[in-house]
């Protein structure tokens, strides 16, 4: 398989829209891979369709937002679980003993 800098226009556009709607499928690893992907090669050809390079940026934001609402959950479930009584105990896999 040939480098991606070297692929047409339409097989990059092809790939940075399946990674973009892969990631809508709750996968937003998948956003961050498309943006590490496609973003060089819209900096080394910058006669390709401006929809690839925006196609890259809108999988940076999803990625963004969606590392923001993990830790934002991440710090709340922390933080508050055992004030939620039963239900954090039914939301924790593995339940920590002590206070």
């Amino acid at each position: 398989m040939a480098p991606i800098e070297k692929w047409t226009e339409a097989e990059i556009l092809r790939i940075a829209r399946l990674y973009f709607f892969g990631g809508l499928a709750f996968l937003p690893w998948l956003w961050l891979v498309n943006f590490i992907y496609i973003y060089p090669v819209t900096r080394k050809r910058p006669e390709l369709t401006p929809g690839i390079a925006r196609y890259a940026w809108m999988s940076l934001a999803g990625s963004i937002l969606w590392a923001f609402i993990l830790i934002g959950w991440i710090v709340v479930y922390q933080t508050q679980r055992r004030s939620w009584g039963v239900l954090g105990d039914l939301l924790a896999i593995n339940i920590p003993n002590g206070q």
